[in-house]
């Protein structure tokens, strides 16, 4: 069985979230500061050196602001996809065990039957010669045997094709299945 319980992922993107505001705080602090620091250097000291102060704080402001947003964006990512990964693994389980319980209950509460039928097949698609197509008058093909028209004999299919004018043994052939049906 496994933990269904997403608040620790929840948590820690609050955490990252915090981190970057943190640090989103601290690069701007820094930043202001290196600029007033360069504005006194300029104004008091040497205008060189200022300047070089206030281009780079200028600098470390937007490479900082970017870095902490691409580090934000990949830990979201990262967190993204370890809640898709959980989350597709519970829904995974759930099929699992949805699938065993209606297998479990179709064995106990069902018998069987087998019954043989004949179908037409297009060799090219290896699908069979649909039900509507008698309908439609056109010829369809189907990959679901649910679909096909089923024959009873192997001489029935023959003559049905003849009607239709297929060339069994060159695109068509006839395929026999042994066909389990569950009785209520």
């Amino acid at each position: 069985m496994r933990n269904r319980d997403f608040s620790k992922l929840n948590n820690l993107e609050k955490i990252f979230g915090t981190l970057r505001n943190v640090s989103m705080v601290i690069t701007i602090i820094l930043s202001l500061i290196m600029f007033i620091g360069g504005v006194l250097v300029c104004a008091l000291v040497d205008v060189a050196t200022g300047i070089s102060y206030i281009v780079s704080s200028l600098i470390l402001g937007g490479f900082g602001t970017y870095m902490i947003f691409c580090s934000f964006m990949f830990s979201n990512a990262v967190i993204d996809a370890m809640t898709d990964i959980k989350q597709t693994s519970i829904v995974v389980e759930d099929m699992q065990n949805n699938q065993k319980e209606q297998l479990s209950l179709k064995i106990e509460s069902q018998s069987f039957e087998t019954s043989t039928c004949y179908l037409l097949r297009y060799i090219e698609k290896g699908s069979y010669l649909s039900a509507t197509s008698v309908e439609d008058r056109s010829l369809r093909v189907t990959k679901s045997i649910t679909t096909a028209i089923k024959f009873n004999s192997e001489q029935e299919a023959k003559k049905f094709a003849d009607y239709k004018d297929l060339s069994v043994g060159e695109k068509w052939d006839i395929v026999k299945k042994d066909l389990i049906i569950p009785i209520e």
